[in-house]
């Protein structure tokens, strides 16, 4: 866990580990920010409080911004309680960063970036992976949502490789090949290609589960 939030932390790599907490579970970092090229690879990731928040490939939470060019394989991340991603359960700014053959899995709130996104993500991909969710699950982030009054967006994203997103409880669901809920935030020229497959019990799209301005 980073203590000082406001270092920048470049060319950072962890593999083959386990990692399990609590709170604020990650690959990587618990939480941080300021983040450019750290890569997550082969590593199981576990939060088991089920009334607490947060495990993510790389970080749970982030603090900053900067988070670029990020890469996870071969990752298990889950919680039992609320919000995971294959890069961290609540992000502030993603540019172009790889989510690749993992699996993500939450109560509430997965996605293969995120599961919970208040800010832009940009050139982004998640290919071949697993995500799972009892609501909002989606193959890039869970719940999206837009920050204040700023006009924050995902642009120029990809979901491709065989990537399945499941809902595992009832009503209501909203499950997305994309995003499994999104509240007000823009989307532009990104693509959930016919190679990913979307389960659930209801509010189910190949790209938004639910969509609302």
């Amino acid at each position: 866990d980073s203590i000082r939030r406001n270092e920048i932390f470049y060319y950072i790599q962890v593999t083959n580990s386990k990692v399990s907490g609590n709170y604020y579970t990650g690959g990587v970092f618990g939480t941080c920010s300021y983040i450019t090229r750290a890569i997550s690879m082969h590593n199981t990731v576990t939060q088991a409080e089920s009334s607490s928040y947060g495990a993510g490939g790389v970080m749970a939470t982030t603090g900053g911004w900067g988070l670029s060019w990020l890469y996870v394989e071969d990752c298990d991340v889950t919680t039992a309680g609320r919000a995971a991603g294959g890069i961290s359960a609540y992000n502030d700014s993603y540019t172009q960063c790889v989510v690749k053959d993992s699996r993500v899995q939450a109560q509430t709130m997965a996605g293969g970036l995120a599961g919970v996104s208040p800010y832009t993500t940009y050139r982004c991909q998640v290919e071949g992976c697993e995500i799972k969710a009892d609501t909002y699950a989606g193959g890039l982030i869970g719940y999206a949502l837009s920050s204040g009054t700023s006009n924050y967006y995902i642009y120029d994203c990809v979901v491709n490789g065989g990537t399945t997103v499941t809902g595992t409880g009832g009503s209501p669901a909203y499950i997305g090949g994309a995003i499994g809920a999104n509240y007000g935030k823009n989307v532009y020229q990104s693509v959930v290609d016919d190679s990913v497959t979307v389960t659930g019990y209801n509010y189910v799209g190949g790209f938004f589960g639910s969509a609302a301005g």
